[in-house]
């Protein structure tokens, strides 16, 4: 029954956009206070007592209000880099804007993402009507996919008896890749339908076929940058079989034992490709990625590296 209570409880105070406001364990002093001084008001009637419990009670009930109005025009978004090199720190930035003309005053932020250790920010000062963003960082120690559950905002400003607080939620995920490291050669490439290989070189032959669009992914040697030059747009030279080497990479075939080294080389293997400007495949236990190349195809790899649990 009690932790059916309290389980209920955490989720209504992790409501998003939500205020919530408690006493610290010096607020707890003041119920303390007025009881003993209602009974001095009780059994002596001193004029002293009346007002000084009077006051007590008005400042109390106008520091409730001003810890949680204090907060609660505040928006707060989180914003940084979704994939993440393994053992690097990782900076991200927390945009504060304040919504109300007066400004807010010591004000706490904290980023809540699932298996990272961010340390809370507080802010002095935020003006009326401003945005402020505010740097945030964290090491990203090992691989993984880091949930972002969002931002708390936090508060015990003016006397600090209480302590006021809301969440501004985001669904993200934050993936950190194996970094490149590895020194086993690339596994052969395979040569797609429609080119043929040279017996000298050993590269693929092309024929010139056209021009078109440039798409992201394209080499930039294959831009016919004469048009560009002369203000026309950024079209590509199409060959028949150009650039279709299509190396599989695939877990098994990497030669080390340990789970971290394999993922490591898979990535070095990636970033490789992807600088070549060539089209490639993973395979990876439980998930597969088709031949593809660019930006898009490139991240697409490296989050299923991160998404790779121990074996």
């Amino acid at each position: 029954m009690i932790r059916r209570f309290r389980n209920r409880l955490a989720r209504i105070s992790q409501q998003p956009g939500r205020p919530f406001i408690i006493p610290t364990r010096y607020g707890l002093f003041i119920p303390v206070i007025v009881i003993t001084h209602l009974l001095a008001v009780t059994l002596a009637g001193s004029a002293g007592d009346i007002v000084f419990l009077m006051f007590i009670v008005t400042a109390s009930l106008m520091a409730m209000f001003m810890t949680h109005s204090n907060i609660e025009n505040l928006e707060v978004t989180l914003s940084g880099p979704l994939h993440i090199m393994e053992k690097k720190d990782v900076s991200f930035l927390i945009t504060v804007t304040n919504h109300q003309d007066s400004a807010c005053l010591g004000v706490s932020l904290i980023a809540d993402i699932e298996g990272a250790g961010v340390p809370a920010v507080v802010i002095p000062v935020i003006p009326g009507k401003s945005r402020l963003e505010v740097p945030c960082s964290f090491r990203a120690e090992a691989t993984g996919v880091l949930p972002v559950k969002g931002v708390r905002v936090s508060g015990t400003w003016p006397l600090g008896i209480f302590f006021a607080w809301k969440w501004h939620r985001q669904s993200v995920n934050i993936y950190v890749f194996p970094r490149p490291e590895g020194g086993q050669p690339l596994p052969g490439s395979r040569c797609a339908p429609g080119s043929h290989q040279s017996a000298l070189s050993g590269q693929s032959i092309s024929d010139f076929s056209g021009l078109r669009a440039f798409r992201e992914g394209d080499r930039i040697r294959h831009i016919y940058w004469k048009l560009v030059a002369k203000g026309g747009p950024p079209l590509v030279r199409e060959f028949q079989g150009a650039g279709q080497w299509n190396y599989q990479l695939r877990y098994c075939e990497t030669s080390h034992r340990s789970v971290p080294l394999r993922l490591r080389q898979l990535s070095a293997w990636i970033h490789a490709l992807h600088e070549g400007g060539h089209s490639y495949s993973l395979e990876l236990p439980g998930s597969k990625v088709d031949v593809a190349r660019g930006e898009m195809h490139f991240y697409h790899c490296l989050r299923e590296l991160a998404a790779v649990e121990s074996l």
